[in-house]
């Protein structure tokens, strides 16, 4: 294991393999174990049962992770009796990251890397261990693969559900449509894929501010300036839009940052954005017709030196309307609030307010629609180069 992981607080995600009869024996080709659809939420673990993996196996589930860092357990076949050098142990670190150890009893080959992950969304993986070589598939990708060549089925290990340290290992988080099969598992979809998504069309009415200040290098962008103004909005009915923009933090600053602001005052907010003291967590707010200072924080925080594509969608549904924020493409947060504050003639919009401390990072591709876009334009938006 690696010096930052064997220092890093374990915090554990461990899977519940439930219905195994006790001895378990090897499976034999094609055997598979069912998982059943688990909702976790951070307590003490118990012991299931023992079971010994097949020498070549497959574990597949979609796993949704709600609360992370550091390192969690996602699965564990081994347990107390081997300490780190059980059979298979998976692991999740913060968003995106992996953890993988396979072992004999006596000593293991392990790797950590880097996935695509998110918290809150279901994501599908895969782990084969055919022929001495481990691949960890996620949502169909191969992202990982190198040689173990390690005797799992020299040792029946415990299958474990949660933590196995009291209070210093939990999680939260779901699995669901788990099995592990003896042998090898391929990748794909079930169903025909989904229509490509696409971004809105060139040329849309709607989008009534597009600041992009270099649009032949994506992901080049601005640093943020306390006072920097990069455009105007119309006079717009606002109880349906979108705001949508790319963020690179470089790093924190003790109080509250700015990121991006629209009206003429601090207390104007159509909307405003700002970085948490210390934090990469944004804090959005929107002035609505009972709140001038409402909104919709997602609990996550953006990773540092590293794009993410934001987006907030108001939809009008009525006498509410609903407010969705996406990181990449996926929803990380979803409210119902009041009908926002539609603006009355030409506001600033700025990259850093002129009323408080810029944040420490880039934007780039700034787009404000005047109505709520689909899921499906998001995500072409989030796909763009």
């Amino acid at each position: 294991m690696s010096n930052a992981h064997r220092t890093s607080t374990l915090v554990t995600i461990i899977v519940l393999f439930a219905s195994l009869c006790f001895p378990i024996t090897d499976a034999t080709a094609g055997e598979t174990l069912q998982l059943p659809d688990t909702e976790f939420n951070g307590q003490t673990s118990q012991t299931v049962s023992l079971f010994r993996l097949p020498q070549s196996f497959s574990f597949t589930a979609e796993v949704r992770i709600d609360a992370s860092n550091q390192w969690r357990h996602l699965i564990e076949v081994g347990g107390r009796e081997y300490t780190w050098h059980c059979p298979l142990r998976i692991e999740v670190g913060n968003q995106g990251q992996w953890y993988i150890a396979v072992g004999d009893g006596t000593s293991y080959v392990d790797a950590d890397f880097q996935g695509s992950w998110s918290y809150g969304v279901w994501t599908k993986i895969l782990f084969t261990y055919v022929n001495g070589v481990g691949k960890f598939y996620e949502n169909d990708k191969l992202i990982k693969e190198f040689a173990i060549n390690k005797n799992v089925g020299a040792v029946q290990g415990s299958l474990i559900l949660g933590s196995y340290k009291g209070t210093e290992r939990f999680f939260q988080g779901a699995i669901r449509n788990g099995r592990i099969v003896a042998g090898e598992l391929t990748t794909g979809p079930t169903t025909p894929p989904p229509q490509q998504p696409r971004p809105p069309a060139s040329g849309d009415p709607s989008l009534i501010l597009h600041f992009a200040p270099n649009p032949t290098t994506p992901r080049a962008g601005i640093v943020l300036q306390k006072g920097k103004q990069i455009g105007t909005v119309p006079a717009s009915d606002m109880k349906s839009h979108t705001v949508a923009f790319w963020i690179k933090p470089t790093q924190t600053i003790s109080g509250w940052g700015s990121i991006l602001h629209v009206g003429a005052s601090n207390d104007q907010r159509q909307p405003g954005f700002l970085f948490y003291p210390g934090q990469t967590r944004i804090h959005y707010r929107q002035a609505t017709v009972s709140n001038a200072n409402d909104g919709v924080d997602p609990g996550f925080q953006l990773r540092l030196s590293e794009w993410t594509h934001v987006a907030v969608v108001w939809t009008n549904q009525g006498s509410n309307t609903q407010v969705r924020i996406y990181y990449n493409g996926q929803v990380q947060a979803e409210q119902y609030k009041p009908h926002p504050l539609g603006i009355s003639g030409n506001q600033n919009v700025w990259a850093g307010n002129p009323w408080a401390p810029n944040a420490q990072a880039f934007i780039d591709d700034v787009r404000i629609y005047n109505r709520g876009l689909s899921q499906q334009e998001v995500v072409g938006l989030a796909q763009q180069n």
